[in-house]
């Protein structure tokens, strides 16, 4: 399994699958503008497309063309998704989605043209070294050019506490908590706690639920 679920904002693509009733609700007040939203939720890739909640599988041919298309438009990431996936194309497709798609975040991935305009940073437990096709198959989060490291991420999963508290959760020292601190928001670019923790919540790192300002 290269995806799982456990991150928050997942959580927060249920909860919204439970209160919008799947699939016959209403999406347009999610969607910023024209287009599609590919999202995951516990491991089901979906897609919002006029109005509705579909199964990827189940969608149109021109979401389904425009998948395949960006899918073998790099030869290494298509490699990665069939090492991954297997031959079969809808299982590539699906992947796809988990890996460059899967957050619920109100911006259309494919345009009304059918072209993919927006790939995400998603995480996933296996960022750092434990997948082979990471900065391939997904992308990584980097500013500036410069990567964030692994256990960078992890105090950026739970930037929104403060730097003690940090420390405690992650049985890191308080100076080492600093010093990720540091280092994030030097290759970031985001001087501000506050900030930092709603750039984090944007790129689907945190919960924006889990801000408490």
């Amino acid at each position: 399994m290269y995806y799982t679920n456990k991150d928050t904002n997942y959580q927060n693509n249920k909860n919204y699958l439970k209160s919008t009733k799947m699939k016959t609700s209403s999406l347009a007040h999610i969607l910023t503008g024209k287009g599609s939203e590919l999202f995951v939720c516990d491991d089901q890739p979906y897609i919002t497309h006029n109005r509705m909640t579909v199964d990827l599988l189940d969608a149109p041919e021109k979401i389904k063309s425009a998948l395949v298309r960006f899918i073998k438009a790099d030869p290494e990431r298509e490699k990665a998704y069939v090492s991954m996936a297997g031959d079969d194309v809808n299982a590539q497709m699906s992947q796809c989605v988990k890996c460059m798609f899967a957050n619920l975040d109100g911006v259309p991935d494919i345009d009304e043209n059918g072209m993919i305009n927006n790939t995400e940073f998603v995480p996933c437990e296996k960022r750092g070294g434990g997948c082979k096709f990471e900065g391939i198959a997904c992308n990584k989060l980097s500013m500036s050019g410069n990567e964030i490291s692994k256990s960078e991420m992890r105090v950026l999963e739970v930037c929104q506490l403060e730097e003690k508290e940090i420390a405690e959760k992650l049985c890191l020292s308080p100076a080492t908590v600093k010093r990720h601190s540091q280092n994030i928001r030097i290759k970031t670019g985001i001087p501000s706690g506050k900030k930092l923790a709603l750039w984090a919540s944007s790129m689907g790192v945190i919960n924006l639920d889990q801000l408490c300002f």
